[in-house]
């Protein structure tokens, strides 16, 4: 999978990857609903807010997953590309089965809808 291939490299590599992925979709969403923007400041200041702001988020992002992509490393500690390659792919459904039979959480543990009055009950 391209993400494990990604997770296994090193930090600049994910975060030039996601930086021009994201920045590729926000100047056409840009470019499509914000045409007089574009218009009045001008291709380049347009392009480049554009640049900075996914720079920005994608360095953050990038930053965030340090401590999960740390732990993932951890676990492919003395494989070989391949055989990493192949546990990640191994453990993707066994993942994935494990996050959808999980039960669900009921709304008041986790602190939503703590914040709703409940109207008084009368007697």
């Amino acid at each position: 999978m391209i993400s494990d291939r990604i997770g296994l490299s090193p930090l600049w590599v994910g975060w030039l990857v996601r930086a021009t992925i994201f920045a590729a979709f926000v100047g056409g969403v840009v470019i499509l609903t914000l045409p007089m923007f574009v218009y009045r400041v001008g291709w380049l200041w347009a392009a480049l807010a554009v640049v900075a702001l996914c720079a920005i988020t994608s360095g953050a992002t990038t930053w965030i997953q340090r401590p999960i992509r740390r732990r993932y490393l951890d676990a492919l500690q003395g494989l070989d590309r391949r055989r990493g390659l192949a546990a990640l792919a191994a453990s993707g459904p066994v993942l994935s089965t494990r996050i959808a039979t999980r039960p669900p959480t009921p709304l008041g543990r986790r602190g939503h809808g703590a914040h709703v009055r409940r109207p008084r009950q009368r007697p």
